[in-house]
C-alpha cells in the first residue's frame, strides 16, 4: 500500500492526473509483487477498457518518475513497482522469482546522470533442485 501512496503522491507532485488506466495499471504492479511482462497487465486489465496503448503509456511515465523499474526476462521485458531498484534471480524452471537486493552506487560516474543497469541471474530454485 505504501508504494501506491507514494507512486500516487508523486504523479500529483509532477503535475500528471490520475487517470484510470494509470491507477489501474499500478493496482496490477501493486497486486502482482513481481516483475510482470505487458501482456500480463494487459490480460488483466482489458475486460476494463484499458487498451495495450495506455498501458505501454503508463508504464513508461512510471519509469521516467522512478517509483517502476524495467528489466528484460529472456525476451520480455518486465516491470515491478518499487521504491528503489533491485535485482531478481529466476529459476529457469519453475520461473519462480526471488528479489536481490542492489548495492550498486553510480553516483560518482563523470559525466552521467540518472544511470541505470540490469543484471540477469537465472539458477535452479530449492523447490527444482
Amino acid at each position: 500500500m505504501l508504494f501506491m501512496k507514494q507512486s500516487v503522491n508523486v504523479l500529483t507532485a509532477q503535475g500528471y492526473r490520475l487517470t484510470k488506466p494509470r491507477l489501474q495499471v499500478l493496482a496490477v504492479l501493486k497486486q502482482l509483487k513481481q516483475p510482470v511482462a505487458v501482456k500480463v497487465i494487459y490480460q488483466r486489465l482489458k475486460k476494463q477498457g484499458i487498451d495495450l496503448v495506455s498501458i505501454y503509456r503508463a508504464l513508461d511515465l512510471f519509469v521516467s518518475l522512478g517509483f517502476v523499474f524495467a528489466e528484460i526476462f529472456g525476451k520480455d521485458k518486465r516491470y515491478y513497482l518499487a521504491d528503489q531498484p533491485h535485482h531478481h534471480i529466476s529459476c529457469f524452471k519453475c520461473r519462480k522469482v526471488a528479489c536481490l537486493p542492489c548495492q550498486h552506487n553510480f553516483s560518482k560516474i563523470k559525466g552521467f546522470k540518472k544511470v541505470s543497469h540490469q543484471l540477469v541471474l537465472t539458477g535452479l530454485c530449492q523447490a527444482c533442485s
